[in-house]
């Protein structure tokens, strides 16, 4: 069976968490692994099945990787997450819906959109953020006399994106938790703590990361969100602990880190969603 992993042009032979997996993998006798760069002249039909993973720059080219997705419709070759999926899950509108149809608690949340934005969320600290974004950029922690200063400023320069007016969560100085599920079975989950005087987690920020045991309690929300991680390959969930209850920042489903390297067993669990699904098609 031959797997195509897709990447971006960064990480031609794979971003680091993945090239764990990628190592892995080709010592399975019955695989055929390859890396490959999305925003390349590829044949889909080449392989059996295309996973997506570290495509980390499709943000800034974001019309060329709908036409990569189309491309892989089209061919109708398996691709895990499914096109739909990450179609859905592209900008953090997405947040509305699970907030609304799975009873999950969200930070109060606004579209900020066009020149003439006005701002309804009471919180007197908010975070703006585009709704198509990766890895905290054009993400600010602002007090909420600045968010729309920072808006008109933003789309002034040329920045005509959709952005979220989020409210700020203070329980993010403990750190934000990542629960990765590949299809219904659970595998394993860490904790990324920003550095002092930060709120984005992200390690190019001065963040750190560790294994971390997830409570009852976080276990619960979890499986409220069963309905659309069960069927899928991978998914990520990030939550904050704030004020006696879980927010869910992001539910990535297309191209999150998946911390490979904190739990050896997590290989195992991917091989084996990944011939479920495969056999499946």
């Amino acid at each position: 069976m031959r797997i195509g992993l897709l990447t971006s042009s960064e990480h031609p032979e794979l971003a680091p968490d993945d090239h764990i997996l990628y190592q892995y993998l080709i010592t399975k006798k019955d695989l055929s692994i390859v890396p490959v760069i999305w925003d390349s002249e590829f044949n889909p039909k080449k392989y059996d099945a295309l996973v997506i993973r570290s495509v980390w720059d499709y943000q800034t080219k974001v019309d060329k990787f709908f036409q990569c997705l189309e491309k892989i419709e089209k061919s109708k070759v398996c691709c895990l997450n499914c096109v739909n999926t990450i179609s859905d899950n592209i900008d953090k509108m997405y947040l509305f819906d699970l907030e609304n149809q799975n009873n999950i608690s969200i930070p109060a949340t606004q579209i900020i959109s066009g020149p003439k934005a006005r701002l309804n969320i009471q919180s007197q600290e908010l975070v703006l953020k585009p709704v198509l974004s990766a890895s905290g950029k054009n993400t600010f922690h602002l007090s909420r006399d600045k968010v729309l200063e920072k808006f008109i400023e933003l789309h002034t320069a040329g920045d005509r994106r959709v952005y979220l007016a989020q409210e700020f969560i203070p329980g993010i100085t403990n750190g934000e938790i990542s629960i990765i599920k590949f299809g219904q079975y659970f595998s394993h989950s860490v904790l990324k703590r920003p550095a002092a005087n930060e709120f984005k987690v992200q390690t190019k920020y001065g963040g750190t990361v560790g294994p971390f045991d997830v409570p009852k309690e976080l276990h619960q929300e979890v499986e409220k969100l069963s309905d659309v991680t069960d069927p899928l390959l991978y998914s990520r969930s990030d939550w904050v602990f704030h004020g006696g209850q879980y927010y869910l920042m992001e539910l990535e489903l297309f191209e999150p880190e998946l911390f490979f390297r904190f739990a050896p067993n997590a290989q195992d669990l991917f091989l084996k969603r990944l011939h479920e699904l495969v056999k499946a098609t």
